[in-house]
Formats: C-alpha cells, sequence, structure tokens
C-alpha cells in the first residue's frame, strides 16, 4: 500500500512540476520579448518618434496580449493618442489664431502673397494672379 501511495504522490508531483515547466517555457520568453518591445517603444517615445513607438506597442498587444506589458502598452498608446490629440488642438489654435490676423473671414480663402481671394467663385483671379508671378 505504501508502495502504491508513493507512485501516486510521484506521479501527482511530477504532473505538478511538468506543468509549472510548460507554463514557464511558455510565459517567460513572452514576458521577456514583449519586455523588450516595451523598452525599445519607450526609447521611441522619448526621442519623439511616436510612429514607431504605435507599432511596437500595437505588436506587443497583439502578439503578447496576457503579458504585463500588454497592459502597459494599451496604456501608452492611449496616452500618445490624447497627446496627440493636444498637439493636433494647439495646431488648430494657432493656425486659426493666423488666420485672423491675416484677415480671412471665410471659406474657401486664398493668399497670393499679400493678397486675399475668398469664394469658390475666385478660382479665375487666383489661378490669374499665379500666372503674373510666374
Amino acid at each position: 500500500m505504501r508502495a502504491r501511495s508513493l507512485l501516486i504522490l510521484t506521479a501527482i508531483v511530477s504532473s505538478l512540476l511538468g506543468a509549472v515547466v510548460v507554463w514557464l517555457v511558455l510565459t517567460v520568453p513572452n514576458d521577456l520579448q514583449a519586455g523588450a518591445l516595451l523598452r525599445a517603444a519607450r526609447k521611441d517615445v522619448a526621442a519623439g518618434n511616436n510612429d514607431k513607438a504605435r507599432q511596437e506597442l500595437s505588436r506587443i498587444i497583439q502578439q503578447y496580449p496576457r503579458t504585463d506589458a500588454a497592459a502597459a502598452a494599451t496604456v501608452a498608446l492611449a496616452t500618445i493618442a490624447d497627446s496627440e490629440r493636444q498637439e493636433v488642438k494647439d495646431r488648430l489654435r494657432q493656425n486659426t489664431d493666423r488666420a485672423v490676423e491675416r484677415g480671412v473671414f471665410g471659406a474657401p480663402t486664398f493668399f497670393v502673397g499679400n493678397e486675399i481671394f475668398w469664394g469658390n467663385d475666385r478660382f479665375d483671379f487666383v489661378e490669374e494672379t499665379l500666372r503674373k508671378l510666374v
């Protein structure tokens, strides 16, 4: 009876150890690879290369979805989007202020040098003025 119990206990422990080894083999390399991609993406963000960082972060989420790096990549993508959204808003505000300073009062408005043309019916005048410059 003792030998049988010992064999059963050995089989259980062996199965558990096998499961742990399989889990380590399947998850640790993924965590390491995802972590390396995350470090590279952080460097790209710091260097201002958001497009490359966005690709690396997306790759982490797609290829390594069950890692801590995937959670961090999701947050990083949202943060990049928020910062770019603010940059777009700031750029729009600057362009609007500049347009008001130049006297724009409708759309479409065209400038040829300092001469202003407003409206779709002014394309002929814009074309004529541009020909005079050439």
